[in-house]
């Protein structure tokens, strides 16, 4: 797979693509999608307790593109949601407060309101 090429550790996909081997030195891991799929959250926790922080802002050269999304309708006064799936980690729940689902739906309808004290937009 020469994506990899640049990789700290050697992937191998078995013949029907279920299985995925990581081999990093002289020691190899056997993970299905769903293995992997927990492994990456796993992983994510972690390097969320790191130093360096996790930057604060986006990086180009760590963008990662949804390739698609969905804003689901929620009563005015209740926590809502935006869903946003990637090829790389697939779908991905971000919790709004009722403020900032107000603020992302009228960037989205490109109509101006005035933005909450603790929201940024960019």
């Amino acid at each position: 797979m020469e994506e990899f090429a640049n990789a700290p550790f050697t992937p191998t996909l078995n013949d029907d693509r279920t299985n995925a081997q990581i081999t990093l030195a002289s020691s190899s891991l056997h993970l299905s999608a769903e293995q992997l799929q927990t492994v990456l959250r796993w992983l994510g926790l972690l390097r969320s307790k790191m130093i360096p922080a996790v930057a604060a802002e986006p990086a180009q050269e760590s963008t990662v593109f949804a390739s698609n999304w969905f804003f689901p309708s929620t009563p005015a006064n209740q926590v809502g949601h935006l869903a946003l799936r990637t090829s790389e980690f697939g779908w991905a729940m971000i919790a709004l407060s009722p403020e900032a689902r107000q603020v992302l739906a009228a960037a989205l309808l490109a109509v101006p309101i005035n933005a909450p004290s603790n929201v940024s937009l960019n």
